[in-house]
């Protein structure tokens, strides 16, 4: 397993953000669980040439007391040295590599859903505008722990959740890093045919899903692979197989339902999720389990009923 954990850090900071001799990096983990990965993807840096690499953990479990107990007037706080690493990342022309993978899904199912939607750490406004325009090297990767195999197998097998994933992310080819740009150019010539077919709508049919979701004149087909402000390659999420668009915010109708469980960040899960869309807005929001964790997360701004890419 220490050789896999090795291959995905490289391709992280190969691949995912193309750190560059000097350059600064911040590397988060979602759970103090997934520390070696963590120190994997650190040594990875270092050795491509990081000037410094910042390392931060995220327990939820201090983040559940936060909820709980703290005023509700104070849930929307961002610290200032967030804010400020933020912005040094910003100007200072930062990578950063997310290790991903919520190892305690019911820890929140006891927490006030209104609650958990006012608190945004760690992906706070600033941070995913700064993602949003290019301004930070990003990239996303799994954090295989315990906790996550647990959540996905039943059993805290963390070899068996490695041997599902490594095809997934090409850690099985002799060349991980090359088998990864030929994907990546596959996907790109699959996003040219659907730009070439100049789309105004789609419709999702299916498993109880009906729905129309029209597209933004002028939008882009485009795939992970993309690029910087200042002209850095980067694949934001690893493993990925999706190309995609941008809607047109006011033109969704139908429903959609949800086959699998839906991970809120913070949130907690909801299972058998519905949502039924008139002119782009969520109007009907159901669910088996956590119907009103959806409803909260889509009441945080105006904008959060809508679809966006």
């Amino acid at each position: 397993m220490a050789g896999t954990v090795q291959r995905l850090a490289e391709l992280a900071v190969r691949v995912g953000v193309g750190v560059q001799p000097g350059q600064d990096v911040v590397v988060v983990g979602w759970d103090v669980e997934q520390a070696p990965i963590v120190r994997a993807v650190a040594e990875a840096a270092y050795a491509g040439g990081a000037r410094f690499v910042s390392t931060l953990y995220w327990d939820q479990h201090v983040k559940r007391s936060r909820l709980r107990h703290a005023p509700a007037e104070s849930l929307g706080f961002v610290p200032d040295w967030w804010e400020a690493m933020t912005a040094e990342s910003v100007a200072r022309r930062s990578a950063q590599i997310a290790v991903w993978g919520d190892p305690h899904r019911e820890l929140f199912d006891d927490v006030s859903p209104e609650r958990a939607a006012n608190d945004q750490m760690p992906y706070t406004p600033s941070l995913m505008e700064a993602i949003g325009r290019g301004d930070i090297a990003w990239t996303v990767v799994p954090g295989p722990c315990p906790g996550v195999a647990r959540a996905m197998l039943g059993a805290p097998d963390v070899d068996r959740l490695w041997e599902l994933l490594t095809p997934m992310l090409r850690l099985d080819a002799p060349d991980p890093e090359r088998a990864w740009r030929e994907h990546i150019a596959r996907l790109q010539r699959r996003a040219e045919l659907l730009q070439q077919r100049d789309f105004t709508a789609l419709r999702f049919r299916g498993g109880g899903t009906d729905l129309t979701v029209g597209l933004l004149a002028g939008a882009r087909w485009m795939t992970a692979a993309l690029e910087t402000t200042w002209g850095a390659q980067m694949v934001v999420n690893m493993p990925s197989e999706e190309v995609f668009t941008t809607p047109d915010h006011r033109r969704t109708e139908g429903v959609v339902r949800a086959t699998r469980p839906v991970q809120l960040d913070g949130l907690g899960r909801v299972e058998g999720l519905t949502i039924r869309f008139e002119r782009g807005r969520a109007v009907r929001i159901d669910a088996t389990h956590g119907a009103d964790r959806a409803r909260a997360q889509m009441a945080t701004d105006a904008g959060a009923a809508r679809l966006v890419s």
